[in-house]
């Protein structure tokens, strides 16, 4: 019994031990309260629980178990649904999570401001917004509208790059049949769903096929057109722009291509296209030389300005030196403004008097020969291979003539012109060539007039084969209603780009073998101007446009490779 009652009397004192305040602690509240003691603490905890009480109780849909329990001032929150620090099998949390999983996944937006239906944006204000409107009376719009049309502008001129798939959300896996499968027959059946799917989504769309940017066969209906920043951003021309150019070669292992532009300022300038920025590379000033026309030398590390003067000036990349060559001697012509460079890099063809056409050594810079036709020369084109070239003029008719034996082997009127303004000829070698009129008619023609110049001349006499053949285009553009000064094709033919300066925005992009215009581009709310001349690059990824406000606006041809 003694024993019994001594065990007693320890637990009596070991509960009001336990239930007395530890002098650690007493310190610690003092530290934190200033002293005041249990009192105080019990106190302040009485007070934050009937605070939340009351706070609790005046929302809406609060569950009673979310407050702190009385006498704690310090609790573990776990979440809705459960009391106080109680644990369960969290079955009822797992559903929860899922279900907002799929809710995140199936929402439109993560967040949302209200303020947005209060704004009010003036698309008529600024002219980068007028694209937004869908008929020219709107002006005013919510931030919601506002916010929907950049998201649809964005959409459709990225369509084509992919550029807003990281956002997509991925599809949902289909529901298995089968509960009671393994892990690996699992595995398998996703295997088994990828390919399929992967098979569907090729045989579903052509995109993978001709949307890669690899060239190919060009369809007539549509031309996909993406712009890029303008390609002398970072040093617009003073002056409207006379000549743009892309290299024909890499200089220097460079892995973008290079650009030149040049005009009335008197200044040559060079850029490093990528898309993004457009670096300057160099720029050159030549003192009272307005620049009419400048190219690169297809085979040479060289650069050919000519001006209104009888004297030329050659700029090489290399040394950075630019060099003039003085008047052409057994030549008197008084201005050296246009001329024309052999794809081969061969000769140098400016556009002499009385219908000369005057040949200069690319190497030499000397004179070699001249070729003459009737009336004055106003435009010329190299074949494919250098060794024919086109020339046309006042009188309407087109000269072929054989720079190996340096004779006129065919001509022909071209239908319809009085006057001849723009010559091209496909450096494709299929022949194909087209001529510009001042009219502004331009006539395609696909096989070359040399080719039958043979045959005609045993039936009817070598004089007679080259007068005045009659020869019919086989498709007549009149997309133009001014002079058209501008006529360039792309490096496989399929792409013509005609133009004229004297009317505003007046540019058209023909599928030169079917001859139709591409209609979906240019629109009417591309800030083209008067179009002064164009260029593609070397593989048609690009495509520059110069006009007489000193830009050169720079798109992507989404069908070709990149540079």
């Amino acid at each position: 019994m003694s024993s019994s009652k001594k065990s007693r009397k320890r637990q009596r004192q070991t509960a009001s031990s336990s239930n007395a305040p530890d002098v650690e602690e007493q310190e610690l509240e003092s530290m934190l309260f200033g002293g005041l003691g249990s009192q105080t603490t019990s106190t302040l905890s009485s007070t934050l629980t009937s605070n939340n009480n009351k706070e609790s109780a005046g929302k809406k849909n609060t569950d009673s178990s979310a407050g702190p329990p009385p006498g704690n001032l310090f609790w573990v929150d776990h979440g809705a649904g459960t009391e106080g620090g109680s644990d369960d099998d969290g079955s009822d949390d797992d559903d929860n999570i899922v279900s907002k999983n799929k809710h995140a996944k199936t929402s439109g937006r993560a967040w949302k401001d209200d303020a947005d239906e209060d704004l009010q944006v003036n698309l008529a204000a600024v002219n980068r917004t007028r694209k937004l409107r869908k008929t020219q009376e709107e002006s005013v719009v919510n931030g919601a509208d506002y916010q929907e049309r950049l998201r649809e502008q964005f959409n459709r001129a990225n369509a084509h790059t992919g550029a807003s798939s990281w956002a997509a959300v991925p599809d949902e896996p289909s529901s298995r049949s089968g509960s009671g499968s393994d892990d690996d027959d699992d595995d398998d059946d996703d295997d088994d769903n990828s390919k399929k799917g992967a098979t569907k989504n090729i045989l579903q769309s052509t995109a993978s096929v001709i949307g890669t940017g690899q060239g190919g066969p060009l369809p007539p209906s549509e031309l996909r057109v993406l712009r890029l920043k303008d390609a002398n951003a970072m040093a617009p021309s003073g002056a409207a722009i006379q000549s743009v150019q892309f290299m024909r070669r890499t200089a220097g292992g460079a892995s973008t291509p290079l650009l030149l532009t040049a005009g009335y300022d008197k200044t040559l300038r060079l850029f490093s296209i990528d898309g993004k920025k457009n670096k300057k590379v160099q720029s050159v000033f030549v003192r009272d030389f307005p620049i009419h026309h400048a190219e690169f030398a297809p085979t040479s590390d060289e650069i050919i300005l000519s001006s209104r003067r009888s004297h030329f000036y050659v700029y090489n990349l290399q040394a950075a030196k630019v060099t003039k060559i003085p008047q052409i001697v057994g030549r008197d012509e008084k201005s050296l403004e246009s001329f024309t460079m052999s794809p081969d890099g061969k000769y140098i063809t400016f556009l002499g008097n009385d219908g000369y056409a005057v040949m200069v050594d690319r190497k030499t810079k000397r004179w070699l020969f001249d070729v003459k036709m009737n009336g004055s020369i106003r435009t010329c084109s190299y074949g494919a291979d250098g060794t024919s070239m086109y020339t046309s003029g006042s009188d309407g008719q087109v000269y072929l003539w054989d720079l190996r034996t340096r004779q006129c082997v065919d001509r022909h009127t071209d239908e319809g012109c009085v006057r001849a303004t723009a010559l091209a000829s496909s450096p494709s070698g299929s022949g194909m060539y087209a001529c510009g009129a001042d009219s502004g008619v331009v006539n395609l023609y696909k096989t070359s007039i040399g080719d039958r110049g043979g045959a005609m001349s045993k039936q009817r006499g070598p004089l007679a084969a080259s007068l005045r053949l009659q020869r019919t285009p086989f498709k007549s553009i009149m997309s133009l209603t001014t002079k058209a000064d501008t006529l360039k094709f792309n490096h496989d033919g399929q792409i013509l780009a005609i133009a004229s300066q004297m009317k505003k925005d007046s540019l058209r992009l023909v599928h030169a073998n079917t001859g139709t215009v591409f209609a979906n581009w240019p629109t009417g709310q591309t800030p083209l101007r008067y179009v002064t001349d164009v260029d593609f690059s070397p593989s048609s990824g690009l495509f520059a446009i110069g006009n007489d406000r000193g830009k050169v606006l720079l798109y992507r041809l989404l069908h070709y490779a990149r540079t």
